[in-house]
């Protein structure tokens, strides 16, 4: 895998991000050797978020003059009178953070704002696209069924969508065709649904046994492949659909970089179906409730 294929997410460095993330939030001198190690390896992209706590904040301490930078705008306040406004403000906030002029992204969050408020926030997106302070404007989406209505209305750049082993969603529907087909930039996020996938069998939380079926093939398929480790086939599986132009891969520590910049790749792996299309596993804001 190329490594300029990777995007570094960076939500665990505003705070304690993922169900299976044992480290909490990364402390500040962790983030300055993950991104320092990043650069020096032929990442160039990170992504973040306004949402993301501290982490743009933190970003801009570290220097990301080298990267092509993707922030994501949080949801619309259903109160905001002048949403303009809003827009402005929170861009601006979002820069100074980051010490930066321009982005190489931006995404909304909230996929449906885009194409709410009357069009505002479109012709937002577009004229600031215009000036040069972003080159890119996307959205952020859970479920392919959010981009029909999307693409009716603006083109957009690019699409951040959930991909793993078992959540192929984006491929099923024939989205991630049409996407292409439109030259539309496809970013996987969520390859190990936030470390689900990395778990052993013995240490599968009981709330998750409710897919029995699914864990008994993708644990069989691990051990079909001793060479490779969990993080190896989770990897090696996105990398394979070439239609992905960034795969979006969040890290706990360096060690973790170190392991996935150097991951194993096998020349060929006969991916079983285990695709999953229950919404209750596939998103992990529905885990708590299980």
């Amino acid at each position: 895998m190329s490594l300029n294929k990777v995007a570094l997410g960076t939500a665990q460095f505003g705070y304690n991000y993922g169900e299976f993330n044992p480290d909490g939030k990364i402390n500040f001198d962790e983030q300055n050797s993950i991104i320092r190690y990043a650069e020096n390896n032929g990442i160039d992209t990170l992504d973040t978020a306004i949402g993301y706590k501290q982490s743009e904040n933190n970003l801009g301490l570290l220097g990301v003059k080298n990267f092509k930078v993707i922030t994501k705008i949080p949801p619309i306040p259903n109160n905001s009178k002048d949403i303009v406004q809003w827009l402005e403000e929170e861009l601006k906030k979002s820069f100074n953070r980051l010490r930066v002029g321009c982005v190489y992204a931006i995404l909304l969050h909230r996929s449906e704002d885009i194409i709410k408020y009357n069009g505002k926030v479109i012709d937002y997106l577009l004229k600031i696209k215009k000036l040069g302070l972003v080159k890119k404007i996307g959205v952020s989406i859970y479920s392919p069924n959010e981009l029909e209505s999307i693409l009716k209305q603006i083109n957009i750049d690019i699409v951040q969508t959930p991909l793993s082993i078992i959540d192929n969603r984006i491929i099923e529907t024939g989205w991630l065709k049409k996407l292409k087909e439109k030259k539309i930039e496809v970013h996987a996020r969520s390859v190990f649904l936030q470390g689900l996938l990395l778990i052993p069998i013995n240490k599968l939380p009981r709330k998750f046994k409710t897919w029995k079926n699914i864990w008994d093939k993708w644990h069989k398929l691990q051990k079909e492949y001793p060479r490779l480790n969990s993080i190896d086939i989770c990897l090696s599986f996105v990398n394979s659909i070439k239609e992905i132009n960034k795969i979006v891969i969040g890290v706990n520590n360096l060690k973790q970089l170190k392991q996935i910049i150097h991951t194993n790749f096998e020349k060929k792996i006969n991916y079983p179906d285990i695709s999953c299309k229950d919404e209750k596993l596939l998103y992990p804001f529905n885990w708590k409730s299980l």
